[in-house]
């Protein structure tokens, strides 16, 4: 029976107030802002002429260095979206995005397809495909929905000056200019 009443102690909570000191959404936004750094970071740093410009699809530090040197649609997909978000962060003037963009494109177009599908997995040193060979549906769906998200967000781009606000804000703070 107790259990039935739940319901109204969830509704309950969920009504409390909750205030926000403006020093605390400061070292919030900070915090964040140092997380996205980081993950653009990881980004900058496997996307080489070496891979092909594609990121692995995962690394693993600890407790001894892996790095799985294959990509799929969806990691494709995430890529392109991560520069778009850097950009959109301020990471990137609009100049590096644009290459990084292209170098990223021009190595999907290089890739084997299936009648102008992606496979699931590719190597990216080689660009062969990984067995067993099969496109993905779903895969397929979130490369499209990335490119979707990409082409909506490089539009707004017209709207943004070469530097974001962002970007300048940060070197003020950086340099102390």
């Amino acid at each position: 029976v107790g259990w039935g009443f739940s319901y109204l102690a969830a509704y309950k909570i969920s009504e409390t107030e909750v205030t926000i000191e403006k020093n605390e959404i400061d070292d919030n936004e900070k915090m964040i802002r140092g997380i996205a750094r980081k993950t653009w970071q990881f980004f900058k740093d496997f996307s080489t002429i070496e891979n092909n410009w594609f990121c692995p699809d995962n690394y693993q530090k600890e407790p001894t260095e892996k790095i799985a040197f294959k990509t799929s649609p969806t990691n494709i997909g995430l890529q392109l979206i991560s520069v778009l978000s850097a950009r959109d962060l301020g990471f990137e003037t609009l100049g590096k995005t644009l290459e990084y963009l292209e170098n990223i494109l021009n190595s999907v177009r290089s890739l084997p397809k299936w009648n102008g599908h992606l496979y699931n997995w590719y190597h990216i040193k080689t660009l062969e495909i990984l067995n067993p060979a099969y496109i993905s549906t779903v895969d397929s769906g979130n490369f499209l929905g990335h490119l979707i998200a990409l082409k909506n967000g490089m539009l707004e781009q017209i709207k943004n000056p070469l530097y974001s606000k962002n970007l300048i804000k940060e070197l003020r703070m950086t340099h102390k200019l």
